[in-house]
C-alpha cells in the first residue's frame, strides 16, 4: 500500500515540499553520492552478481554459514564474500570465496574482520 505524501525533514523539519513514497527528503534537501564506488559495490551491482547470488543462497540452502554467537539470526538473505572485493576483485565472483550470510553476520563481519584484515595489508602512511 502506497505511503501518504508527507512534509520534507529538511531545514529542521521547516521544509514545505511533500515527499511521497520511499523517499526520505525533497530534491533539495537530497545530497547525491560524489564518492567513488566501493569495490564490492561494483561487483554487487553487476549482472554476474545478481545471476550468482541466488545460487549461492541455494548452494547453502539460506542458512547462514558465519553464524556469530548472539548476532546471527540463522536464515541467509546475502553473500558473503571471504576474502573481500578490496582486497582480493579476482575472487569476487569465485563461488568457492562466496557463503551465504544473514545480514546481522554480513554487516558485522563486514564492520570488524574485514576492516582489520584490511588494514593490516596497506603500507603504512608517514
Amino acid at each position: 500500500m502506497p505511503r501518504a505524501p508527507r512534509r520534507c525533514p529538511g531545514d529542521n523539519y521547516e521544509c514545505d515540499e511533500m515527499i511521497a513514497g520511499g523517499q526520505k527528503h525533497c530534491q533539495r534537501h537530497t545530497i547525491p553520492w560524489r564518492g567513488e564506488r566501493t569495490a564490492s559495490s561494483r561487483i554487487t551491482s553487476s549482472w554476474e552478481w545478481q545471476q550468482l547470488e541466488p545460487e549461492i543462497l541455494n548452494r547453502d540452502g539460506h542458512q547462514c554459514q558465519i553464524q556469530y554467537p548472539g548476532i546471527c539470526i540463522g536464515h541467509a538473505t546475502t553473500v558473503d564474500k571471504i576474502e573481500p572485493a578490496a582486497r582480493r576483485p579476482d575472487l569476487a565472483l569465485e563461488p568457492h570465496n562466496l557463503r551465504a550470510a544473514c545480514a546481522p553476520c554480513n554487516e558485522h563481519k563486514a564492520r570488524t574482520t574485514d576492516r582489520t584484515q584490511n588494514r593490516r595489508s596497506q603500507p603504512r602512511r608517514r
